[in-house]
């Protein structure tokens, strides 16, 4: 295996855990820059760059500078979700 085989992305599917005010579900796109989560129970979705902040404390989803990031990662996000 070489290094430009391994995989860029993966998305994850977290269901309700025992009720969603203590545990909600939640999806997201993970890649080693940005990960985009949503929670569906919420209707919330943000956006996490794990470089510059890898405790993700600061939701940049409304960023402008972003906007087009969070474009592309929802749109491979809801296909991914999709399949």
């Amino acid at each position: 295996t070489t290094k430009s085989d391994w995989r860029t992305e993966f998305f994850y599917e977290h269901p309700v855990h025992l009720e969603s005010r203590i545990i909600p579900a939640s999806t997201a796109l993970v890649r080693k820059k940005y990960k985009y989560m949503t929670w569906p129970d919420y209707n919330v979705d943000q956006l996490f760059d794990l470089v510059q902040d890898p405790y993700e404390l600061n939701d940049i989803i409304n960023s402008t500078e972003h906007a087009s990031i969070v474009q592309e990662m929802k749109q491979r996000h809801d296909l991914l979700k999709s399949a």
